[in-house]
């Protein structure tokens, strides 16, 4: 009976000075190691434009037919307009009409607002962001803007991305090899890496998400990423 009792804490105390030893090389392993921040930035130029805009036509009650005609002909003039500057009809996307009823003091519909909504996508940027910026033509057809806006993108933004990535890489490498010499080590390889978010902003702007940031406002753009590396030092 003892010796089986010896038997069980010798095996005990084997795999006791197991754990400990494995923990202590992990311990080790563990501070050989430097963990880094890479960064990278970039300020880019986008290459397409979109430009989204409402346009309306009022209409009686018993005449919504002839706001619906009107629109039509609003809609065939801006298309007519934006082949003048080289916008492709394929580049043009108009949605569906809608309309929505209007109402007098004393809450009875008195007529109706015709709507439609279309939008317009393309690399040729320079002539219709001039276009959008100045729809006067707009007007003096009598057609009215309820709504307009731009937004600015860039076709290689994924080819973009790799390319910040990689320097990204390369910094956080630099900054490993610093501290390492600092500390009279050698840098061993990359053990670990993981990549943050891209933030795409307005040139110099301080904005940043945990989710990411797209800005679509500016033509000018800021791309910033960072990446977190592990490297071996020995």
């Amino acid at each position: 009976m003892r010796s089986k009792e010896i038997t069980i804490l010798s095996v005990g105390l084997l795999l006791s000075a197991l754990i400990l030893g494995i923990f202590f090389y992990s311990s080790r392993r563990a501070q050989n190691t430097i963990r880094v921040t890479g960064y990278a930035t970039k300020r880019f130029e986008s290459d397409i434009l979109k430009w989204s805009l409402s346009i309306v036509r009022p209409s009686g009650l018993n005449d919504i037919k002839s706001g619906y005609q009107a629109i039509k002909q609003d809609v065939e003039f801006l298309t007519s307009e934006l082949k003048k500057i080289g916008i492709n009809e394929n580049e043009i996307t108009v949605q569906p009409v809608s309309n929505q009823p209007q109402y007098n003091r004393d809450g009875v519909i008195s007529g109706y607002s015709v709507r439609q909504n279309l939008f317009i996508i393309s690399n040729n940027l320079d002539a219709l962001e001039k276009l959008a910026r100045n729809p006067d033509f707009i007007y003096y057809k009598g057609i009215i803007l309820e709504s307009s806006y731009i937004e600015y993108n860039y076709s290689k933004i994924a080819d973009l991305k790799k390319e910040l990535l990689a320097q990204a890489t390369v910094d956080a490498k630099n900054r490993a090899e610093e501290i390492a010499k600092s500390a009279d080590s050698k840098l061993g390889k990359m053990t670990q890496a993981r990549q943050g978010v891209f933030q795409i902003t307005e040139p110099n702007s301080t904005d940043v998400s945990d989710y990411g940031i797209y800005s679509t406002a500016t033509k000018i753009k800021d791309i910033t990423v960072t990446v977190s590396a592990t490297f071996a030092v020995r």
